[in-house]
């Protein structure tokens, strides 16, 4: 078998790389919870709408890219289907 490319990050450390990239968490506390019971890589799905298509990674400006005001609705229709 190969070695993953893949770093493996705490829920902490993941909060950290989606701040450098623009996003804003007013709650971080809670969105360690929302990683850890969720998961970043299904979290960062309902995302894509967020991300600045021109810059990569980076998230939109900050007044239209707010984590859990957007993510939670998404999510939390998704659990009821």
């Amino acid at each position: 078998m190969g070695k993953y490319g893949k770093i493996l990050f705490t829920s902490e450390q993941h909060i950290e790389l989606l701040k450098r990239r623009g996003l804003l968490i007013n709650d971080e506390e809670r969105a360690v919870k929302y990683l850890y019971t969720i998961g970043y890589y299904r979290l960062t799905g309902y995302m894509f709408h967020l991300k600045d298509k021109s810059s990569g990674n980076a998230f939109l400006p900050p007044a239209l890219a707010r984590m859990f005001r957007v993510v939670n609705p998404l999510l939390a229709c998704e659990s009821r289907a």
